[in-house]
């Protein structure tokens, strides 16, 4: 087991509830993040590790109702 940052500096407020998935290829991380929970710019986002690298989280989905 290893012990390691997903990211060092993040373009949101908050994250939470991560859920890890190990691929043949990669590792997945998935999580919320946004300004707080419930408000309009929370989304689900996710990185991935490539070679022994973390890349920077990207926004995947929002859920945007008017």
């Amino acid at each position: 087991m290893k012990h390691e940052f997903v990211f060092d500096k993040s373009p949101f407020a908050n994250y939470h509830a991560p859920t890890i998935l190990a691929t043949k290829e990669n590792l997945l991380v998935a999580f919320f993040a946004g300004e707080c929970e419930g408000s309009s710019d929370v989304g689900i986002w996710l990185s991935k590790k490539q070679q022994n690298v973390w890349h920077s989280p990207k926004l995947i989905a929002t859920d945007n109702f008017p």
